[in-house]
């Protein structure tokens, strides 16, 4: 082997090692590096999905407030205002997972949409309604409905990470204060 190799594989062996010798350093630093890219991925990847299915969506309203219709879910007169509340919690969603902002508010609201919506789709599946709809902003006929349930499910096992993952580093931009209100006469 050339030497030039022989270092490659050394450094790669050697991640696994600190200078103390114990199994957790670089390998560590390593793992905790590709676990946060692969957040990263996935908090821009489904920034991006909300962005363009609400922007889709907003394309055309109607579509969508005949599905709201047609699920039955929503009293008469309400399924314009939830299609267009839909919408734009789905766009504040996708803008702030972009830019980072609001990201624990944002995923907890990305968690509770993502689902109600899978718990309205498996509703409709057992109610035996067609499951056909503008749900990505684009019309689309259903013919696998286990595999549009278990994509959804997945979708929501992301948002649960996502959620988890805002919880564990969002920063507080204030100092909370506990209030002692043992003076006050009651």
């Amino acid at each position: 082997m050339t030497p030039r190799l022989e270092n490659g594989l050394a450094s790669v062996i050697n991640l696994s090692k600190d200078s103390s010798g114990n199994g957790s350093g670089k390998w560590r630093k390593f793992m905790y590096r590709s676990y946060q890219l692969v957040l990263t991925i996935l908090r821009v990847g489904i920034g991006l999905f909300f962005l363009i299915v609400g922007v889709k969506k907003s394309l055309s309203v109607d579509r969508l407030e005949a599905d709201i219709i047609r699920f039955d879910i929503v009293p008469v007169g309400w399924e314009w205002l939830l299609a267009c509340l839909g919408i734009a919690v789905e766009i504040v969603i996708g803008v702030c997972f972009l830019f980072r902002k609001m990201y624990a508010g944002a995923s907890l609201l990305g968690l509770m949409l993502t689902g109600c919506f899978v718990g309205i789709f498996v509703q409709g599946w057992i109610r035996g309604l067609s499951l056909s709809c503008n749900c990505l902003g684009v019309q689309r006929d259903v013919e696998n409905y286990f595999f549009e349930v278990t994509w959804r499910v997945l979708l929501l096992g992301v948002m649960l990470l996502l959620f988890r993952d805002a919880n564990n580093r969002e920063r507080v931009y204030f100092k909370p204060v506990r209030l002692d209100f043992s003076d006050v006469d009651s």
